[in-house]
């Protein structure tokens, strides 16, 4: 699942991982996170690009409020 590698890469610099993999995916994929919870990520491959880029801008110490 892609969620979980999110959160597995976030472990090193955040105290709750999936929490911040789920803002982040709620933002790019424009979804509700209980949705993306419930149901994974879109199918999306060019959306998912982003929100690994963004995961790691986010793992590279970048503050979540400034992604």
């Amino acid at each position: 699942m892609n969620l979980e590698r999110a959160k597995d890469i976030l472990k090193k610099v955040s105290d709750v991982p999936m929490l911040e993999a789920l803002i982040l995916a709620s933002f790019v994929f424009d979804e509700p996170k209980e949705k993306i919870l419930t149901h994974g990520l879109p199918k999306d491959e060019k959306l998912i690009r982003g929100f690994f880029e963004l995961v790691h801008k986010r793992a590279k110490g970048d503050a979540l409020q400034y992604i």
